[in-house]
């Protein structure tokens, strides 16, 4: 499993989010399990500037090559 969190996402908040996700998955049997926060990305996964709800709809970006590649090399590494 693979869990990904802005943090600088203003509905899910990483340092709140992040203690619940790994405590399921300590009582998972869940045997990869891999979470990383990803720095000055809100919601959407895209790179912020002022990191506010309004600027999603300003941000020329839709989806961080980051965030993509960070998923690329997982499902790369472990989904055959």
């Amino acid at each position: 499993m693979l869990a990904l969190n802005g943090n600088k996402d203003l509905q899910v908040i990483a340092s709140q989010n992040i203690p619940g996700i790994k405590s399921a998955l300590q009582k998972s049997k869940v045997r990869v399990k891999d979470i990383k926060v990803l720095e000055d990305m809100n919601h959407l996964f895209q790179s912020c500037k002022k990191c506010t709800l309004a600027e999603y709809g300003e941000l020329e970006e839709t989806f961080s090559p980051v965030a993509l590649k960070e998923m690329t090399e997982w499902l790369s590494k472990y989904v055959k």
